[in-house]
Formats: C-alpha cells, structure tokens, sequence
C-alpha cells in the first residue's frame, strides 16, 4: 500500500510540473510573437525617421532576432522536458507491479535543473542549438524579409 501512496505522489508532482511548464510554453509563443510585433512596429518607426542609418535598422533588426532565438531556445529546452514527464507520467501510470524497494521509482519531477547540469552541452553544441533555433522558418524567414526590405528600402 505504500508503493501506491509514492506513485500517486509522483504522479502528482510530474502533472504539476507539467501543467506549470505547458503554460510557460504557450506564454513563450505569445511572447514570440509579441517579439515579432514590437519589431515591426519599431522597425517602420525607424523606416520613417528621417536620417535612420542602414546600420541602425539592421542593429534593431539583429536584436530581435537575437532576443527570438534566446526565447525560442528556452522554448525547445520546455519542450524536452514536457516530453520526459509525458513519458514519465506515461510509465508511472502504466506501471503493473510495484518495484521489489521503493527506491527503485525514478524521482523525475521537479529535477530539472538538476538534469541540465549534468546533461548540459559544450560550449560549441550550445551554440549549435541557438544556430538550430535561428534557422527555423518561423525565425529565419521573418527575420529575412525585414533585412531585405531594410536594403531594398536604402537603394531606392
């Protein structure tokens, strides 16, 4: 009977830090696209000022893409997650017959900074996961269009 108390404990903790990190997902898509729209309207804001150097348009157009791929990173490492506690909800709740000890059920809630620092990357595949992220079409093709209309806008 206490195997079944732990597990219905589990289970609770690996929803709660599923629905807390389901919400921080969609907040960081909203947030995404709030990104795209406050550079917009910043970067027609610039198109319209008079004397506004290519330079400066391209500067404001890198920080937010810059600020994008950031969110959008933190928004892939969410989603990785969400997918372990999906899983480990998926194994908990089908779970058949009690382990022989109880320190043999993964503790998998509320560990995930734990699970960053001993999986975290090298320098260089972090820098591989911001470059996976900019590379997007979500991000990248956006991003391109304002650059081109920027350098278009600056020849004509």
């Amino acid at each position: 009977m206490q195997y079944q108390h732990q597990v219905t404990q589990e289970q609770h903790f690996v929803l709660q830090e599923w629905f807390v990190l389901q919400q921080q997902s969609e907040q960081q898509e909203q947030q995404a696209l709030w990104l795209k729209i406050i550079g917009l309207l910043s970067w027609l804001w610039l198109i319209q000022s008079v004397n506004t150097s290519l330079l400066l348009l391209l500067g404001t157009i890198g920080s937010f893409a810059l600020l994008e791929i950031l969110l959008r990173t933190q928004q892939q490492r969410t989603t990785q997650r969400l997918l372990e506690l999906e899983q480990a909800r998926h194994q908990l709740h089908s779970a058949d017959q009690p382990p022989a000890d109880s320190h043999s059920v993964p503790i998998v809630a509320a560990q995930w900074q734990l699970r960053w620092q001993h999986q975290r990357p090298s320098g260089l595949a972090l820098l591989m996961d911001y470059a996976r992220q900019a590379l997007k079409p979500t991000v990248a093709l956006w991003y391109l269009w304002l650059i081109g209309a920027t350098v278009l806008r600056s020849f004509i």
